[in-house]
């Protein structure tokens, strides 16, 4: 059995305490098998709100010329989903003491739904962005485990209702983490932006391995690339040297499950893991010690400034991964 009409207290009709006159329309949302939501709108305010609302209710389908013969209208939107619905229809009417403070996320992602469906950007911008505001956190946290459940549909979000920083930021958050292969099509994002963050994830990606890569070779070439000027034997010295570096290098890499050196796609890799590894590599050279013996010069930096060149690559490559301008895209 259909549950009890649904009526506001206020006259759905009246905004800021002004009464409006206009036509009626009365939505009947059904989202379960037991339960019906009936709701009783101003269909003036649902044509300067929405341009989809504006053409449904116009004479050129059957719902606007019932509507300007009868004076009222009952429509029947059963895929909308009642709560998101009321919300929308209160920032329509300017209802603005009963819009939320905040809102879950699976609301704001039906909000979404709506907002793209009936083209009503506008009434709920505002509110919006503070949403948004409250939901990153939650995208922060949940990306290292389950990027397409929050930060994706996020994204989509962001996408429909033209949060640039936003945006920004819940980008930067996917490509900083796992594969954001695409498993729902309940939200309108185009397929284009998606396929432009997997492929800056995979060049951040690229860059560091290369990086690695280089350094592998550089130490394991013919010239050694320790330069100690030790005051006997220092050919072998310097061998040794490189060898305890690139030895280390290697034993790291093994230790933090990153040897054999991942490849592209990367699935299953997240790239900030990745490069927090990286900071975290311990390379070690022998002229870090005295007992290869004396030197002349200076004493070299520690590990020969190998680990800190990683740790700056790591950092040059992280802040390249910076998010993805909504401006740029939606052109």
């Amino acid at each position: 059995m259909p549950g009890k009409p649904q009526h506001d207290d206020e006259n759905p009709l009246a905004a800021d305490g002004k009464e409006v006159d206009t036509s009626l329309a009365s939505l009947t949302l059904d989202n379960s098998v037991d339960k019906e939501t009936h709701m009783l709108v101003s269909s003036k305010h649902l044509t300067l709100a929405s341009p989809v609302f504006k053409a449904m209710l116009g004479p050129a389908f059957r719902e606007g010329q019932l509507l300007k013969s009868e004076g009222k209208l009952e429509l029947d939107l059963e895929d909308d989903d009642p709560k998101a619905f009321e919300i929308l229809m209160n920032a329509i009417h300017g209802h603005i003491s009963k819009m939320p403070e905040t809102v879950g996320f699976k609301t704001f992602s039906e909000l979404t739904i709506l907002v793209d469906k009936y083209q009503i950007l506008e009434a709920i911008r505002h509110y919006a962005s503070r949403w948004m505001k409250a939901l990153l956190p939650q995208a922060s946290t949940k990306i290292t485990t389950s990027p397409i459940s929050v930060a994706l549909t996020c994204l989509d979000m962001c996408w429909v209702l033209k949060l640039k920083a936003d945006f920004k930021k819940i980008s930067r958050i996917l490509q900083q983490g796992l594969a954001c292969q695409r498993t729902t099509d309940g939200l309108p994002i185009p397929s284009f932006v998606l396929e432009q963050i997997q492929d800056a994830r995979q060049q951040s990606m690229n860059t560091m391995i290369a990086f690695i890569q280089k350094m592998i070779v550089d130490l394991s070439s013919a010239t050694n690339t320790c330069q100690t000027a030790f005051h006997n034997d220092r050919e072998r010295k310097n061998l040794a040297c490189d060898s305890l570096i690139l030895g280390s290098l290697i034993k790291g890499l093994s230790a933090h499950d990153m040897w054999p050196l991942p490849m592209s796609p990367y699935d299953g890799v997240s790239l900030l893991r990745l490069l927090n590894k990286v900071r975290n590599l311990t390379i070690i050279a022998t002229c870090d010690d005295t007992l290869f013996g004396k030197f002349s010069g200076s004493s070299p930096d520690s590990s020969h400034g190998w680990a800190k060149k990683l740790k700056d690559e790591a950092d040059r490559v992280e802040k390249a991964a910076g998010g993805l301008d909504l401006d740029r895209l939606a052109k």
